[in-house]
């Protein structure tokens, strides 16, 4: 099976009769199918026409090919998406009385042959109101996400807005100019306030965009550092207080921990921001609030320090206030067990600070120390307990029964 497109616009005629001008665009669409099956429904569409509408009339064909001829076949005549006629072989009809036309359609209805074809052709006319022109311009090239200065040299006349099609004559069409990295080539008519299309002229579309900065999650600076001290990430970077600030931080904007943004600028394109959590100062924590002071449940229980953002390690340092034994643990996360630990004891106050580590280095400093407690020893008797009165007393032989 083979489909074939075919479309023309054409700018039949124009004519000036006093002030009024006369203006007549048809738009042709002829759809073929070669098919040796009975074939019902092939049919041709033509959307999006002019809207500055003074008459409409379009022209009708549906054959079939077989045997060496082509004959005549019936179809359905569909405006603005209603049957408004069935007809057979070539015929013209006046849809003004339709207007304002949107849509026109043919729809074939009768058996098919070796080859069928349906065309329809719409001529829509305008007296007494000027189309503005079509644009100029035949290339444009504009920066991802910043197109509306670029776009403004594509506008001439009364023109207000841009429509941006695929091909030269199909429907369907975008009002938003395209925003893909690379070069392609659209078709582009623009309208007036009147909602009067143009003609469309070809124009080759360079879109350029900036990746953004590959950065680290966090970063530290020293005490009273300044935006000048904010670290070298990209290609003529600026730095933002916030994800939609106008303008870029000052070099001697002193700095303050926080979330920051920062872009960068190749060939005057800057990319979208990425967000950064900057230190300023060293960066402490402790064991949480709700565990800070706590006994905990079990002895295998999590004892858990604040995140910080960015941290790569954190080292615990853990002091039994029993014996003054110290020992430390580094864990890859904000977490630890005392089960860690070489010897661990029960009903006991344990004493933990905790220091960070950012991208490999650790900070030197310990936050404030926080007391956890384990759980006295479960001595009550249970399933698995040894009862009385043998527990606590001397077996009488050997091979004493021991009951639980």
């Amino acid at each position: 099976m083979k489909k074939i497109f075919t479309h023309v616009l054409l700018l039949i005629a124009a004519a000036w009769s006093g002030f009024s001008q006369t203006q007549t665009i048809a738009y042709n669409q002829t759809v073929g199918i070669e098919s040796w099956n009975y074939h019902l429904g092939l049919q041709s569409t033509i959307n999006y026409l002019s809207v500055c509408q003074t008459a409409v009339e379009a022209d009708f064909t549906s054959q079939n090919y077989g045997n060496g001829q082509w004959t005549d076949a019936p179809y359905d005549v569909y405006v603005n998406g209603g049957l408004i006629a069935s007809h057979e072989g070539n015929h013209t009809i006046d849809l003004s009385l339709y207007m304002p036309v949107s849509s026109v359609q043919i729809v074939k209805t009768g058996p098919s042959g070796n080859w069928n074809q349906v065309s329809v052709t719409v001529r829509v006319t305008t007296t007494g109101t000027t189309p503005p022109p079509a644009p100029a311009a035949t290339s444009v090239t504009y920066c991802a996400g910043d197109a509306s200065a670029a776009l403004q040299g594509l506008l001439s006349g009364d023109g207000v807005s841009l429509r941006w099609y695929l091909d030269e004559n199909g429907s369907g069409y975008s009002t938003v100019a395209p925003s893909a990295s690379g070069s392609a080539t659209y078709w582009v008519a623009q309208v007036n306030v009147s909602g009067c299309e143009s003609k469309r002229s070809q124009v080759n579309v360079n879109v350029s965009a900036t990746p953004q900065p590959s950065v680290e999650p966090s970063y530290f600076l020293p005490e009273g550092a300044l935006a000048s001290s904010l670290p070298q990430l990209a290609q003529n970077q600026k730095w933002y207080a916030s994800a939609n600030a106008a303008t870029p931080l000052t070099p001697s904007a002193l700095l303050q921990t926080g979330t920051f943004y920062v872009s960068q600028t190749i060939d005057g394109c800057e990319s979208a921001r990425t967000a950064v959590l900057i230190y300023v100062g060293t960066p402490v924590t402790q064991v949480t609030a709700a565990q800070c002071g706590t006994t905990l449940g079990t002895l295998g229980q999590l004892v858990t320090a604040d995140n910080v953002p960015g941290a790569t390690a954190y080292r615990f340092r853990i002091t039994n206030l029993a014996n003054g034994s110290v020992r430390t643990i580094v864990s890859a996360s904000n977490n630890f067990t005392l089960m860690n630990l070489p010897a661990i004891s029960y009903n006991t106050a344990y004493k933990v600070a905790v220091e960070v580590q950012h991208q490999g280095q650790w900070t030197g400093v310990y936050g404030p120390a926080c007391d956890v407690f384990t759980p006295a020893a479960d001595t009550t008797p249970g399933p698995s307990s040894i009862t009385s009165p043998v527990c606590g007393n001397a077996l009488q032989h050997i091979s004493a029964l021991i009951s639980t």
